[in-house]
């Protein structure tokens, strides 16, 4: 009988110890962490995103050193964006100014800032010693504290894209990857318009770019600026691309950004329709992490573009009402969604022949609107937070 009540007390302290090891288990997703999804096929031999079941990372939305899709939780949506003015006119501003700035991205949750760089050479190439761009990588460092940014480079071009494209090179397309990784920047975003739908040469371009960057600038991101999506366009179309395509782009990219402007729409309801239309065909088919690009100018009206329709309080309520849907079953997730990126360059633009106007900015109304009304607002879920 003692032997048997030692062996029980043993026994005893054994099922305890399993029980606490199993409960101590590390690496379970906790509130607040982002979720990833890996695939049941395999990847493309691009090394682009695919989408399956879920694992965790603490990555602010996009993960460069793996061929996985980021899913977030709609309650944390927080990585967004804001497209800067160039580097000559930022480098310019007091210290003051650019501090009033700093202050408004991390009280936007922003992340990733968008530099504005040249166009790209024919050839895809991008030559400069960036020196400008280093030293206001290094402003925005010093001023931002224990808030982290991501620096994107803007690069595209405005020629024609169907004699463009098939002119890019290897060497061109590499020597722009690989200096611009030297410069410090994070990520490129590819912003050529207009890519026509089902183009085979605007598919080979990215893959280049992503093979120049798994070969000279490890952990870069690669983004990409998509046309208007629908569930069936004509071969060839300018601005618009069917699903298909769409689908074929995002695997090739670590994030895609949908560009909300421009839409031709001169009303708050014709926009806030157009805008939660284009969500949720993107919500269903993006294979890549969406940041979306919401504008924010005013001035008078341009050829595509009527700031009574496009706005950034216009943009931000097209997300609430597709958010409070999303939240009620009726649409789909924006599961895929990082945020915003305001498109509200300080810089003097020529809208019409003779005119010249400061349109393209955020104003302090603009930004307590985007921060009150998106950031810190439930929706019935709270966006740009981590809390419930």
């Amino acid at each position: 009988m003692k032997h048997s009540a030692v062996f029980a007390l043993v026994a005893l302290f054994l099922i305890i110890i399993a029980v606490s090891s199993t409960l101590m288990i590390p690496n379970q997703p906790t509130r607040g962490q982002f979720s990833t999804t890996t695939s049941n096929t395999s990847s493309s031999d691009s090394g682009g995103p695919i989408i399956g079941s879920t694992t965790t990372t603490t990555s602010p939305g996009i993960d460069p050193s793996t061929t996985e899709t980021v899913k977030l939780d709609p309650r944390v949506m927080k990585a967004n964006g804001y497209f800067l003015t160039t580097p000559i006119d930022m480098m310019e501003w007091s210290d003051s100014q650019f501090s009033y700035l700093v202050q408004h991205l991390i009280a936007s949750n922003v992340t990733y800032l968008f530099f504005n760089l040249p166009n790209l050479n024919s050839d895809g190439a991008l030559y400069d010693n960036f020196s400008l761009d280093t030293s206001l990588i290094l402003r925005f460092d010093t001023m931002a504290g224990a808030h982290s940014f991501q620096y994107v480079a803007w690069v595209g071009t405005q020629t024609d894209p169907n004699t463009l494209l098939g002119n890019f090179t290897n060497y061109g397309i590499s020597e722009t990857v690989t200096s611009l990784y030297k410069a410090g920047f994070d990520g490129i975003l590819v912003d050529i318009e207009p890519v026509p739908n089902d183009s085979p040469q605007f598919l080979s371009m990215l893959q280049d770019f992503r093979a120049s960057i798994s070969q000279s600038a490890p952990g870069m991101l690669l983004g990409a600026n998509n046309m208007n999506v629908y569930q069936s366009v004509a071969y060839g179309q300018l601005w618009a691309w069917d699903k298909n395509y769409f689908q074929n782009v995002t695997k090739l990219v670590n994030f895609i950004s949908p560009m909300f402007f421009e839409s031709d729409r001169t009303n708050q309801a014709q926009y806030v329709q157009y805008v939660d239309n284009e969500i949720q065909v993107i919500s269903e088919y993006s294979l890549a992490p969406v940041l979306y690009e919401i504008p924010d100018w005013y001035g008078p009206n341009t050829t595509n573009h009527f700031p009574l329709g496009e706005n950034i309080s216009n943009a931000i309520i097209a997300f609430q009402q597709y958010v409070k849907l999303a939240g009620e079953g009726q649409v789909p997730s924006p599961s895929n969604m990082l945020g915003l990126c305001i498109y509200g360059l300080n810089k003097t633009y020529t809208l019409e022949p003779g005119t010249v106007t400061q349109a393209l900015e955020t104003t302090p109304y603009d930004w307590s609107f985007f921060i009150n009304q998106w950031v810190n607002t439930t929706y019935p879920q709270r966006v740009g937070s981590s809390a419930p």
